[in-house]
């Protein structure tokens, strides 16, 4: 049983929980790379374009196109934050060829 004086903070690290915030960004990728490798039975086209223009500085072989945004009413939403994220990662997260992989790349890479 806990006491009002216990630390909230020192039972969270004593159960070694990982911040809320890294399981969602690997969770959203790993959502978003099923849907790039149709593994999830959407029609990835109506949601999902290539860029125009490939840059090298961003992982050039799976690089998406991001949403162009004109209010922030759609920004933060699944499609836009992931992607963005997404064309972020360097190019052996982005590479990867199964969930398993791009999950421990993830890891080694955030944590």
């Amino acid at each position: 049983r806990y006491k009002k004086s216990d630390s909230v903070t020192e039972i969270q690290s004593s159960c070694n929980l990982e911040l809320l915030e890294i399981r969602r960004q690997r969770n959203r990728l790993k959502l978003l790379f099923q849907i790039l490798k149709d593994h999830i039975n959407i029609d990835k086209s109506v949601y999902i374009r290539t860029p125009g223009i490939l840059s090298k500085r961003i992982n050039e072989n799976a690089a998406i196109r991001p949403y162009a945004m004109h209010t922030s009413v759609f920004l933060y939403s699944f499609f836009p934050d992931v992607m963005e994220r997404w064309n972020g990662l360097p190019e052996h997260i982005a590479d990867c060829t199964d969930v398993k992989s791009l999950e421990s790349s993830f890891d080694s890479y955030v944590l």
